[in-house]
């Protein structure tokens, strides 16, 4: 399994560089980014396709649910605040990635999505990265086997149908330029 990330604090200044690649949207995509009204939002969308399509040589779908999929592999997509992450694999897999330094309602968001409730920031993140990449990996109620991590201020859930047997690489990736792998003193791993 591979794991790219974006942070887009390294980039946002040459953000008119990536904007000028829209046109390696599909139409579908290229509508769905017109409509995001919210700058940040938009720029995390278009940083997550451009992803996809330095990584994903083949020609992906955007499902009606905003979900990609691709013929021959399996990918996850998502972001958060300033990171842009993307898995990919050749069996199913979710991605979810979260801020443990924003602050929430835990309860009040445990008890909306029904999972358990939480009395620490890290605990939490986990129960809600895991609903959310169990969202991603959409295969219902299947045993599912998980790894968490931290990185910088953030928790990244990744979830597959199969234990876990290869190692995950975990890849520093700026679109249409540099793909560095990280180390993995780079990652805490968060046992379950």
């Amino acid at each position: 399994m591979e794991v790219f990330i974006t942070d887009l604090s390294k980039i946002i200044k040459r953000a008119n560089q990536f904007k000028a690649h829209i046109f390696r949207l599909s139409d579908q995509d290229q509508k769905r980014y017109f409509k995001i009204t919210d700058k940040n939002r938009a720029f995390q969308f278009l940083i997550g396709r451009l992803l996809i399509s330095q990584h994903i040589r083949q020609n992906v779908e955007t499902l009606d649910t905003g979900k990609v999929v691709a013929k021959n592999c399996f990918l996850s997509l998502s972001h958060s605040q300033n990171y842009v992450v993307l898995a990919v694999d050749s069996k199913p897999v979710g991605i979810d990635i979260e801020d443990i330094s924003k602050t929430r309602d835990f309860e009040k968001i445990a008890q909306r999505l029904k999972i358990n409730p939480c009395s620490n920031a890290v605990d939490f993140y986990r129960e809600f990265t895991r609903y959310e990449a169990d969202f991603k990996l959409d295969l219902g109620a299947q045993k599912k086997d998980y790894r968490f991590y931290l990185y910088h201020n953030f928790i990244i859930c990744l979830a597959t149908l199969y234990p876990f047997s290869s190692e995950i690489s975990f890849y520093e990736s700026v679109p249409f330029q540099s793909v560095v792998k990280l180390s993995s003193s780079s990652f805490s791993k968060i046992d379950l």
